[in-house]
């Protein structure tokens, strides 16, 4: 008698684990089905947008290129009403780094002395003074 108890108890709570394994399994296939169609109705969404900007697109495409012609048609009416183009600023010869830039120089004087320094070795040191001659 003892065994038929423990069996029963024992189908009692297999059933009561069943049953809430089921509830479970429930509870997740609605959940899995809440989100299953969300993520279709958003995809659905997403490919309106899609076509919506697309649209949006297309519409300034046209518009840009109509501003263009329109833009491109009233520059050579007023430079036709003007009867002369601008001309390019030119840059002189004589500008910095150009080709007729005057060249700096040293007067004469300058120059030979600097020059008569350099081949004596005048000044070459850096400290100068005592300090080079005591070596």
């Amino acid at each position: 008698m003892a065994k038929r108890a423990s069996r029963r108890k024992t189908t009692a709570s297999t059933r009561r684990i069943e049953s809430k394994v089921v509830d479970y399994a429930e509870e997740l296939g609605r959940l899995l089905g809440t989100v299953r169609a969300r993520v279709d109705h958003i995809v659905v969404e997403r490919g309106k947008l899609v076509d919506q900007l697309a649209g949006v697109v297309k519409e300034a495409q046209g518009l840009l290129a109509e501003l263009g012609h329109e833009a491109a048609a009233r520059v050579s009416q007023l430079a036709g009403a003007r009867g002369r183009k601008r001309k390019t600023a030119k840059i002189p010869k004589k500008a910095a780094g150009g080709t007729g830039a005057k060249k700096r120089r040293l007067p004469a004087t300058t120059r030979q002395k600097v020059a008569k320094r350099r081949s004596t070795g005048v000044g070459a040191t850096s400290g100068g003074g005592a300090e080079g001659s005591e070596a």
